[in-house]
């Protein structure tokens, strides 16, 4: 299932791994041992990615400030690189980012596929787990989100309720009584979210209107959550990451046929 498209709707994808703190309620982590415990975690990663070539660092949440579980704190990218401007976004298209409890890999074009992205989320993984500050009795909880964004060349102007039914084959039938003498114009549906649960997980699917660059777009979030713990170990987190991103791929190959001859299927 590596089928690619010269013209992909793709604008981001985030490898997502989420472990148990000590700081359970929701509460912010204010100070004391829990937050020096935290600033060390999050210096040990510095460091170690920095060898990985993701020298820039930028801090989300100002060093003192309270954190909260969850939430990225630091973000790390690559510098950028000599070269021409292709070799320049290539290099600039994957980033890190960690938190109390979680740690993100995220990816944007020019991705290729994911026989590629599966060695950025390695040199991520490996760097978690080198840290050695996380209990490995916890284990980890993953995730795999595709952000798309659906332009005027897919969308042809259509609303998104007609996107959906003529471009993806998804139909929502309102009752008879949306059509009556009260109405006016066709009835619109500005956002939706389907829940699908799977024998190890749930895939979830929203769509939504936005805008990406300033120009109108359609967002489908393609999200894959694992439900089990795994332990602390690298080969098994990348397994289930890739269980996680061949069931969106598949899906997502099939309800998008309408749209193959615009996304150029090479």
């Amino acid at each position: 299932m590596n089928e690619k498209f010269a013209n992909s709707p793709l604008v981001e994808l985030v490898a997502e791994v989420r472990w148990k703190t000590d700081h359970q309620d929701k509460k912010p982590i204010m100070d004391g041992d829990e937050l020096d415990s935290q600033e060390l975690f999050f210096s040990k990663i510095t460091s170690d990615l920095a060898s990985k070539g993701y020298v820039t660092s930028e801090r989300l949440i100002p060093k003192g400030l309270p954190l909260m579980a969850g939430a990225p704190v630091v973000r790390f990218k690559k510098s950028p690189p000599d070269g021409s401007p292709e070799q320049k976004a290539k290099e600039l298209s994957t980033l890190f980012q960690v938190g109390v409890g979680v740690f993100t890999i995220n990816g944007i074009q020019p991705y290729s596929c994911w026989d590629d992205f599966i060695h950025v989320i390695s040199t991520g993984i490996n760097a978690l787990l080198a840290t050695n500050l996380i209990k490995a009795e916890t284990g980890y909880k993953v995730s795999v989100r595709y952000i798309n964004a659906f332009g005027e060349s897919f969308t042809e102007g259509l609303s998104l309720r007609r996107f959906l039914s003529e471009k993806l084959g998804l139909n929502i039938a309102l009752p008879k009584a949306f059509d009556d003498e009260f109405s006016h114009g066709e009835s619109d549906l500005p956002n939706l979210r389907v829940s699908s649960p799977l024998k190890f997980g749930t895939h979830i699917v929203s769509f939504t209107e936005g805008k990406v660059k300033n120009q109108s777009v359609f967002l489908m979030e393609n999200a894959v959550k694992i439900n089990k713990v795994i332990e602390v170990d690298a080969d098994k987190i990348m397994a289930e990451m890739t269980i996680a991103r061949d069931v969106i791929h598949k899906r997502f190959f099939s309800v998008t046929q309408g749209l193959h001859s615009v996304m150029q299927l090479v």
